[in-house]
């Protein structure tokens, strides 16, 4: 597909054993649709078809290790949010034509 988005994950790697898309949350509240959407997205874009499950990871400074307990989610939990993002999408693309 030709993608309409640009974005950077903060890592890919391997999370309980399995390959997985990183993001750290400089918050430690996490708004998941929005969290999600973004993660579902950067799953989406090729070179990521090896990825079976995305992590949020919120960071704080309130736990003695500087983050909190990660949200997981596997890539077939996470299509519900790619087609969140794309309605997202088109719904910016309506309003602001672009």
């Amino acid at each position: 597909f030709a993608a309409s988005f640009v974005g950077r994950w903060s890592d890919k790697g391997i999370v309980d054993g399995k390959m997985s898309l990183i993001d750290w949350k400089t918050s430690d509240k996490i708004d998941e649709v929005y969290a999600f959407q973004q993660l579902a997205a950067h799953m989406m874009c090729p070179g990521n078809e090896d990825v079976v499950q995305v992590v949020a990871v919120p960071v704080t400074n309130k736990t003695e290790q500087g983050y909190s307990k990660p949200k997981i989610k596997s890539r077939e939990e996470t299509m519900q949010y790619w087609e969140l993002f794309l309605k997202s999408r088109n719904d910016f693309k309506y309003r602001f034509g672009v």
